[in-house]
């Protein structure tokens, strides 16, 4: 597959206007240029038989490449997107797939982990349908990581859905959050992530903001979300928001269970978390909220950090392996604020 798109990209490089090719192309996006825009050919018409479309998207270095969904998404269906699809690959290369879509779910806004991903199309011979659009823009850059905004959930889905746009959100609450967003992130109000639910979103991007509409859920209705915001680190310090630190897994669920003491943590990375975070945020290692558990905790809270017993848990239930960040008032320490940039594996005592 590297060398399939390694000879499409090369083949592609000589065409004009590289951004606006209609099937792939190479496209480099420099500071200060405008968000762009791919799509399927013929969107928003239907896409045609037996296409192979690659693009390759760069961003400066230290950046990420981020993407939107707009509009509609319309792929062929099938629930291993075998004959239509849309792939997303970390980097320039088919190396580390980050998703495969297909069917008619608007994608929540996709995210490289370095300065470039790769996105391929492909269709088969029959059966063809509207496709997509994407937009494309900068996205995070490492002085800029882990900088958010405070949780907002400003409606509940008991009417239309839930509709935490911005236009409402910088209405309700302004000045705390930046014009420009950098990233979104959604939740429902008890922790657990979009894909859990099985709810259909109708948008989640950082133009828009987050709508969940209860007339696309079949049946039943959305589930109450909350939203934050990325912001570069300079709107966050200055409107008091938080910093987070990386995330910290110093202990094993070996013995009595797990702990991951604010105390420890501190001795063990000094410099990287303030002396008094005001707020904690836990998940397993695997990525599930620790809200969304259904374990007992001993300690659980900014100052003290989490502390789960194997006694404490149901009968033949054992603590999961957790780790936690804090979020500390920006700004953070010269030595702190320097830390929280990319996550670095951490080791375990």
């Amino acid at each position: 597959m590297t060398k399939l798109i390694s000879v499409a990209v090369i083949l592609l490089l000589g065409a004009a206007g590289l951004a606006n090719a209609e099937c792939g192309g190479s496209i480099k996006l420099n500071y200060g240029d405008p968000p762009g825009y791919i799509s399927t050919p013929n969107y928003p018409q239907e896409y045609t038989a037996d296409l192979d479309c690659i693009w390759v998207i760069s961003v400066p270095s230290g950046n990420k490449v981020q993407i939107d969904f707009e509009d509609a998404f319309d792929v062929e269906p099938e629930s291993r997107c075998t004959y239509d699809a849309l792939e997303l690959y970390d980097g320039s290369t088919s190396n580390n797939l980050i998703t495969r879509l297909c069917g008619d779910t608007l994608p929540l806004t996709q995210m490289s982990t370095g300065p470039s991903m790769t996105l391929r199309f492909y269709s088969d011979s029959t059966i063809h349908h509207k496709g997509f659009k994407a937009k494309y823009s900068i996205g995070a850059s490492e002085s800029d990581a882990e900088c958010w905004t405070k949780w907002f959930d400003r409606d509940n889905p008991n009417r239309r859905g839930d509709f935490e746009t911005l236009a409402f959100l910088h209405q309700e609450y302004p000045g705390k959050i930046c014009e420009t967003p950098l990233q979104i992130e959604v939740q429902t109000t008890s922790g657990a992530s979009v894909d859990t639910t099985g709810d259909t979103i109708d948008t989640s991007d950082t133009t828009t903001g987050f709508i969940c509409r209860n007339s696309d859920q079949k049946p039943g209705r959305c589930s109450d979300y909350k939203v934050r915001f990325q912001c570069p680190r300079n709107f966050c310090c200055r409107e008091g928001n938080l910093c987070w630190t990386n995330w910290y897994d110093s202990d094993d669920p070996d013995g009595r269970g797990d702990r991951e003491r604010l105390s420890v943590l501190q001795d063990k990375y000094p410099g990287e978390i303030c002396d008094s975070p005001q707020e904690i945020e836990a998940m397993t290692v695997d990525g599930t909220p620790a809200g969304w558990t259904n374990q007992s905790f001993k300690h659980f809270s900014p100052t003290e950090g989490l502390v789960c017993w194997h006694d404490d848990q149901q009968p033949g239930i054992r603590c999961y392996d957790y780790k936690v960040r804090f979020g500390c008032q920006c700004p953070m320490s010269a030595a702190a604020t320097s830390s929280v940039k990319t996550s670095r594996l951490q080791e375990k005592s």
